[in-house]
């Protein structure tokens, strides 16, 4: 799933939805799932880690409560359609990440909406602030320190690969030309020279594919965004064919045959959004809830591909592995 970049909207306006007990009227909450095949979503691993948030929380599906799953199964455009048949079924509550908020946010201003993982709410207008969100989405963002989480990212993947000189940033990159300057700086300090292959939507794939070809590439950094998500595979099969170590900041990049990668649990986000669909079942408006951040980080990293790749791990870095895979 998409952390994020989400389609930007303007949100406004307010639902409160009281708890109701009768087993005639449960409460509907709406989870979006942005890639997942339909068929797939109920053993999806957030799905999971969300309905157990629930579960803490006295919630049982079919008893006291009813997901309703939806899914753009990586075709975004989709979602329009989607989202005003779910806004017709009246639903109490929607949970969405990255693309999904967007999509949810323009078909409904009236619907609390639960971003996970998501950031730039305040800089799109889904929230007034992060304290005092003030309209009808409330949540939890992906990334917090800003360019000091890419400046990590870059030294997990020194660790790993200490001879790699040249990385190719894969993304939309640093939000402004301070935090692209900053992120130079730090990869020069690791040895490293950064070289910019923008993938800011799919049209963009083709040219940053040749720039990564073309540019002698020793390592690559794949920012989560949805053209990556989209792209994932081919990216993952591009890396591999050049051998090139690969940091991404979503799990499902090591997960697919990436090396590592390093940013927000989202399973623990996912959890703790059951407790913001808690509060606004209850009567909470999603407007007084503050937005929170996340608080743990996971290094997930493929033992097999490093194999591959004729890299040997550090016992330092693996032993502040969260998860191995391959």
């Amino acid at each position: 799933m998409d952390r994020r970049s989400f389609l930007h909207a303007t949100a406004s306006g307010l639902l409160v939805v009281g708890w109701r007990a009768d087993a005639a009227a449960l409460p509907r909450v709406a989870f979006v799932h942005n890639n997942a095949p339909i068929s797939e979503v109920a053993n999806d691993r957030d799905y999971k880690a969300f309905a157990r948030g629930l579960r803490e929380r006295g919630f049982e599906e079919g008893r006291n409560i009813i997901v309703v799953h939806l899914s753009a199964e990586g075709r975004y455009d989709r979602f329009p359609q989607m989202m005003e048949e779910m806004v017709a079924t009246s639903v109490d509550v929607i949970v969405a990440i990255g693309p999904g908020v967007g999509a949810a946010m323009r078909a409904t201003r009236t619907i609390p909406i639960v971003a996970v993982g998501t950031d730039g709410l305040v800089e799109s207008g889904a929230v007034a602030s992060l304290g005092r969100p003030g309209g009808n989405v409330t949540g939890l963002t992906g990334e917090t320190g800003g360019i000091e989480l890419y400046t990590k990212r870059l030294q997990l993947l020194h660790e790993a690969a200490p001879r790699a000189s040249r990385v190719a940033f894969l993304g939309h990159g640093p939000a402004d030309a301070l935090q692209v300057a900053s992120l130079e700086s730090a990869g020069r300090a690791l040895g490293q020279t950064i070289v910019w292959a923008y993938l800011r939507s799919s049209q963009d794939l083709k040219t940053a594919f040749a720039t990564i070809e073309k540019a002698r590439i020793d390592a690559l950094y794949v920012e989560g965004m949805p053209a990556s998500y989209l792209h994932l595979r081919d990216i993952v099969d591009l890396a591999a064919r050049l051998k090139l170590p690969a940091m991404y900041e979503m799990r499902e990049g090591p997960e697919q045959g990436g090396l590592m990668s390093y940013g927000s649990d989202l399973a623990d986000l996912f959890g703790r959004a059951a407790s913001f669909v808690d509060r606004i079942l209850k009567g909470a408006k999603p407007g007084d809830l503050p937005v929170e951040q996340p608080t743990r980080f996971e290094l997930v990293l493929n033992r097999g591909t490093a194999k591959t790749l004729g890299i040997i791990i550090p016992p330092t870095l693996l032993q502040r592995t969260d998860a191995f895979v391959g």
